[in-house]
């Protein structure tokens, strides 16, 4: 175990939980072997309370000398004092980051103290200098708020010319519109009285071509009323005469 450097790191370390892994792996390569690293870690520990106990006993027994220790007792004690080794070091090495995490700390302190002494003595310097330039630039600002009104003014006056003229615009484009509108209805109503002349016309020719169209069939009825009559007046000769042959 203690060749695997168990007892070399802190106790509760992540290094020292590997190394109770690798010592498990050993074990557990043995034919009668079937551990875990809890269990041995907490064997170990209990071997160790037990032998402290122990030893405390015999040394108020027979006054700190002549106890016997056995092969692996003695061995258990190596492996505390290695442990106790580790922890005395890891707790050196802890005071002694913690004493240069205090000095760097004082250190970063101290260098901020003096970085806000400079920012306010820089700040007081440039609030002396803003003010004289606030006053400089006072009259400045009113040269500036006189152009600026003088500046908005022009605008507005452009504004509104601006406005003027597209009101007259308007109102040309209105009054062109009203013009044409009233070309346009005269237009339609010139259109509507050659629509109505023509209509009249028509008519008139229609009711002319029936008056004729009437005229001819009054013709033809009289033609053939005349053609009927001298037909029957043709018929009663004709009758007449074959009388008279037979009569003879």
């Amino acid at each position: 175990m203690a060749a695997e450097g168990v007892l070399h790191h802190k106790s509760k370390s992540r290094n020292r939980g590997v190394s109770w892994q690798k010592v498990v792996e050993r074990l557990n390569a043995l034919p009668s072997f079937d551990v875990n690293t809890k269990s041995v870690r907490d064997r170990f520990n209990l071997l160790a309370k037990k032998y402290k106990v122990k030893m405390g006993k015999q040394e108020r027994a027979t006054g700190g000398g002549g106890i016997e220790v056995t092969e692996a007792e003695n061995l258990l004690e190596e492996l505390i004092a290695m442990e106790e080794d580790a922890n005395e070091r890891a707790d050196e090495e802890s005071r002694a980051r913690q004493i240069v995490e205090d000095e760097d700390k004082a250190k970063a302190i101290e260098m901020r103290k003096r970085a806000m002494e400079s920012m306010g003595e820089t700040r007081e310097r440039l609030g002396k200098k803003n003010e004289e330039k606030r006053r400089r630039s006072g009259n400045q600002s009113m040269v500036f708020l006189e152009k600026a009104i003088e500046t908005k003014q022009k605008m507005q006056e452009e504004e509104k010319r601006a406005r003027e003229e597209e009101r007259r615009d308007q109102q040309e484009i209105q009054t062109a519109f009203l013009r044409q509108l009233e070309v346009s209805q005269q237009q339609h109503a010139a259109q509507s009285n050659m629509t109505e002349q023509h209509l009249l016309q028509s008519i008139a020719m229609q009711q002319q071509q029936q008056q004729q169209q009437m005229q001819q069939f009054s013709a033809m009825q009289n033609n053939m009323m005349a053609l009927m009559e001298q037909q029957r007046q043709q018929s009663e000769m004709i009758l007449e005469l074959f009388k008279k042959t037979n009569n003879n």
